[in-house]
């Protein structure tokens, strides 16, 4: 799967935001907003950010896992030890 996106200039973007967002919006246009010839953000529809959103849920839900599996193999620490130990009220 190719993504497609059209690049423009901070500064040439500030001219035609309001056509950028539409072509986002109603059109299903990718567009990266650049500065010094390098990508600094991305104006993309919904469905795009949607998706994102998604897929760093299901990241997140990989690490707790992860985490719980640590836990139980290395063992874990009480709250209250922990406050103990670092000399927490």
């Amino acid at each position: 799967m190719t993504i497609e996106a059209r690049e423009i200039s901070a500064t040439d973007a500030r001219a035609i935001i309001s056509e950028i967002v539409n072509e986002a919006a109603y059109g299903s246009k990718r567009t990266i907003i650049t500065k010094h010839g390098q990508g600094k953000a991305a104006v993309v529809p919904i469905e795009d950010f949607e998706i994102l959103k998604t897929l760093d849920d299901i990241l997140d839900i990989a690490e707790a896992k992860q985490a719980m599996i640590e836990a139980k193999r290395e063992g874990s620490v009480g709250w209250d030890d922990l406050k103990d130990e670092l000399g927490l009220e």
